[in-house]
């Protein structure tokens, strides 16, 4: 996965708005399961907590729980 800087990931595991948290959450699960799957959770994660911007994200974060959590504020 080769994402320039300033540029948005659109390919498959993107997040999709009209998807419920339950479903997201299978979804990041199931990327979990290769190698390229996990890349997209790894963006996301390092996007969501500030790291592409180049800020440091703090230790033990669940990666799930921080992508679930900044897509779903209020469920």
């Amino acid at each position: 996965m080769l994402i320039k800087r300033g540029q948005e990931y659109k390919g498959p595991g993107c997040a999709d708005p009209k998807k419920t948290k339950d479903q997201r959450s299978d979804e990041l699960q199931q990327l979990m399961q290769t190698e390229a799957g996990r890349k997209v959770v790894e963006y996301y994660f390092l996007k969501y907590m500030g790291a592409l911007q180049g800020r440091c994200p703090p230790a033990g974060l669940s990666m799930l729980q921080t992508i679930l959590d900044h897509e779903y504020p209020n469920g």
